[in-house]
């Protein structure tokens, strides 16, 4: 997707920028820089979360999931895969058959940074705690079969190990109840609806890492407009950890000392994209890199951290290899 809109976007100036799979593990030397790539491959179908501490990844696949449900205590979000181009409506109506049609539904898409009010589907089928039945109504994008693209959906009951889900097309067939139970000690349980409903293993104990390279929608300006655009960048993980951005300062000279007393920031895409650019002294298209830029990550347990990207591409010249360089301070 992202290839085909950047090819309309290349007159503009613009910078843009799930099955569960363990890697081997080998512990890095305290406190010496470190250099690894993330395989998101060139389609950008791999989602990997990163673990700055020890260099482990977990991959699943990108497109796999449709929303995400929250398992933290005190927490009923659902939120959705933008980057699969999901996108949902809340109606205020409570009948399961009050909507058949996608005619004239305003639907849109989260927005990266996950502030609350910024989220479409959130917490509002929940009314003083208690399920209100509202209907939702979702788009899982033109990946799907025509006939399973539009879905309704109402989340009948939630409790502490698990939400119970009421599911249709939107013409009413195919109607199923479904459990989605909670994962304890990870963040979000996956749910993908096609081609049968079922949970997803797309992120490892929330403990267990820090970074989530992934594909998510956010917006960008051009030439005057603000408009949707799918871009391949890091997330922060929820549970504790925090980032800012350092611009031409040395990696090698950025210590423990100089960072400590910077002021963080826990926005989901803290660290987002823009590390890359197109840059279009290629004749090919091609990325940069600000290698200049550099990413100070503290962690739930006050660990910090040092990262750069230094490449976007394998050695075929393939993009979706994003390569960075990271160091524990």
């Amino acid at each position: 997707m992202e290839k085909s809109i950047g090819s309309l976007l290349l007159a503009i100036v613009l910078f843009t920028s799930c099955e569960k799979k363990e890697e081997p593990v080998t512990l890095p030397p305290h406190g010496l820089s470190m250099v690894t790539t993330i395989e998101m491959k060139e389609d950008y179908s791999q989602q990997v979360c990163f673990n700055l501490e020890t260099g482990a990844k977990f991959t699943s696949a990108t497109y796999e999931w449709d929303l995400a449900f929250d398992n933290r205590n005190g927490n009923n979000l659902i939120l959705m895969n933008t980057g699969k181009d999901v996108k949902a409506w809340v109606s205020n109506d409570t009948g399961f058959a009050a909507i058949t049609s996608p005619n004239g539904i305003n639907f849109d898409w989260d927005r990266s940074g996950a502030a609350y009010d910024s989220l479409i589907i959130k917490d509002r089928w929940l009314s003083s705690g208690q399920c209100n039945h509202k209907l939702i109504l979702l788009d899982l994008s033109n990946l799907e079969p025509a006939d399973k693209r539009y879905k309704k959906m109402q989340v009948t009951s939630v409790n502490a190990t698990h939400y119970t889900l009421r599911l249709a097309n939107l013409n009413g067939s195919d109607e199923q109840t479904v459990t989605i139970t909670k994962q304890t000690g990870e963040n979000f349980t996956y749910f993908s609806f096609n081609p049968q409903p079922q949970q997803k293993a797309c992120e490892p104990a929330s403990q267990s890492w820090h970074l989530m390279f992934t594909r998510y929608k956010t917006w960008v300006s051009a030439l005057g407009a603000t408009i949707p655009y799918n871009v391949t960048g890091v997330w922060l993980n929820p549970e504790g950890v925090s980032c800012t951005k350092l611009v031409d300062i040395p990696f090698e000279l950025i210590t423990y000392e100089s960072v400590k007393n910077l002021p963080l920031q826990n926005k989901r895409d803290a660290v987002g994209y823009e590390w890359k650019g197109f840059d279009f002294d290629f004749t090919n298209g091609n990325y940069k890199i600000f290698s200049n830029w550099s990413y100070i990550i503290q962690d739930a347990n006050g660990t910090y951290f040092k990262m750069r990207f230094l490449d976007f591409y394998d050695a075929n010249h393939h993009k979706g290899f994003p390569k960075i360089e990271y160091q524990k301070l």
